[in-house]
């Protein structure tokens, strides 16, 4: 391990860089179009630009924390109540918890 670790090092990789969790999603997202049919692309898409990035994107990798998944959780559970709040009609086959 140590060896490739030298190799890459020597060779310019950014071995030791810590990339922001948004170049991470990114790099997920990327990987997830080769393998998976266009709607489920689609889903992990919008489910990280809406959910994740918006409270983990700026976070370094190596520094993303249980704290921070916390407050991305009741930032989540906020934002539904809200909306649950002021939604107008109930949506058949939906229940308001």
């Amino acid at each position: 391990m140590p060896e490739t670790v030298r190799r890459l090092v020597r060779a310019g990789s950014a071995v030791l860089e810590q990339p922001l969790m948004d170049a991470v999603f990114d790099e997920f997202l990327a990987r997830k179009k080769r393998t998976v049919s266009r709607n489920m692309y689609r889903s992990y898409e919008s489910h990280v630009r809406l959910y994740l990035c918006p409270h983990l994107a700026k976070i370094r990798r190596d520094r993303l924390r249980v704290g921070h998944l916390d407050a991305m959780f009741e930032a989540i559970v906020e934002r539904n109540e809200l909306i649950a709040e002021y939604r107008p009609v109930a949506i058949p086959g939906r229940s308001r918890q």
